[in-house]
């Protein structure tokens, strides 16, 4: 096996240099995110689960499962988001803030 992680690229698969431990990986799709010094790897039926979306009966594809994924990440680093988990808030406070950046979100 291959150490390398690739990349579709068209029609074919193109390796992009960032090698990983072939004991981790196991069957099926992985999700690869990496910025500078930092690189995460999550199995995509996890990440399905982890949304509770309908990954294996085709109802959501990789790019959407992906695209949720990234926006997590991006508010969880946000500063708001550091904001609202230094100070006591409610639940409402807390939802309200998702729904509102998902809003926003879904603008751009």
């Amino acid at each position: 096996m291959d150490n390398n992680v690739y990349k579709k690229v068209g029609r074919r698969y193109e390796p992009i240099g960032l090698l990983v431990d072939d004991h981790y990986l196991g069957d099926g799709f992985w999700y690869v995110r990496h910025g500078k010094g930092t690189k995460s790897i999550t199995n995509v039926n996890y990440m399905a689960e982890l949304y509770h979306l309908p990954y294996n009966r085709g109802e959501v594809d990789f790019g959407e499962i992906a695209d949720l994924h990234n926006f997590t990440e991006e508010l969880m680093d946000s500063p708001e988001w550091r904001g609202l988990t230094s100070k006591p808030h409610s639940l409402m406070d807390v939802v309200t803030f998702v729904v509102g950046k998902c809003y926003k979100n879904s603008k751009k």
